[in-house]
C-alpha cells in the first residue's frame, strides 16, 4: 500500500469576508497605530458574537485530516488583558453541487489564548486549534464556517477584541 506525499498548507481569510451571524460583531473598521493599519471587526467581551465565513474547500485537501484554525487580531481597548483569556470557536458544514445552502454544523473546536497580557494596539494570534469537524467535508465543496467569540466559555477578558481574520491550516495532497 503506497501513501501519497502531503504537506501542510494555510490560507488567510480576512474577517471582512465574513457575513453577519445571529449576533454580529461591529462592522469592519480601520485601526491605525503610527505606520501600521489593519481592518478589524470588534467582537464584544460581554456577550458571544458570531459570523459565517464561506470558504471553497481546496481540491487537494486531505479530507480525513480536516482543518485547523488560528485567529489573528489586535488589542483595541486601552485596557488590555492582564493574565486573562480569550476564546474563539469554529465549526462548519459543506454543501456541494445541487445541495441546499443550509446544513448542520459539526462539533465546535476552540482556540484559546490563555493567561496573556497585552497592551492597546498589540498584535495577537491564538494558538492553532485542534481538528475542526466539518459536516460532509469534501474537496471542491462550499464550506460554511461558524466562527464566534465564546463569552460563555473560558473567555474572561471583558473588553472588545479586534479580529482581522483567520488562518485555515489543512493537509494538501502532492
Amino acid at each position: 500500500m503506497s501513501h501519497k506525499p502531503t504537506k501542510v498548507e494555510s490560507v488567510y481569510i480576512p474577517i471582512e469576508w465574513a457575513e453577519d451571524g445571529t449576533s454580529a460583531p461591529d462592522a469592519a473598521e480601520l485601526i491605525t497605530d503610527t505606520n501600521g493599519t489593519i481592518r478589524v471587526r470588534q467582537f464584544a467581551g460581554d456577550s458571544s458574537q458570531d459570523v459565517r465565513i464561506p470558504w471553497r474547500v481546496p481540491n487537494d485537501l486531505v479530507v480525513a485530516d480536516g482543518i485547523k484554525f488560528i485567529v489573528h487580531g489586535v488589542i483595541t481597548s486601552a485596557t488590555g488583558p492582564s493574565s486573562e483569556e480569550i476564546e474563539f470557536k469554529v465549526s462548519g458544514y459543506c454543501s456541494g453541487d445541487n445541495d441546499t445552502l443550509t446544513g448542520t454544523f459539526g462539533d465546535e473546536v476552540a482556540s484559546n489564548k490563555t493567561s496573556f497580557t497585552a497592551a492597546e494596539d498589540d498584535v495577537i494570534n491564538t494558538p492553532e486549534s485542534g481538528k475542526v469537524t466539518i459536516t460532509d467535508l469534501a474537496q471542491g465543496d462550499l464550506a460554511m464556517l461558524y466562527f464566534y467569540r465564546d463569552h460563555d466559555g473560558n473567555d474572561d477578558y471583558a473588553q472588545k477584541i479586534g479580529v482581522s481574520g483567520i488562518t485555515i491550516k489543512y493537509t494538501k495532497e502532492l
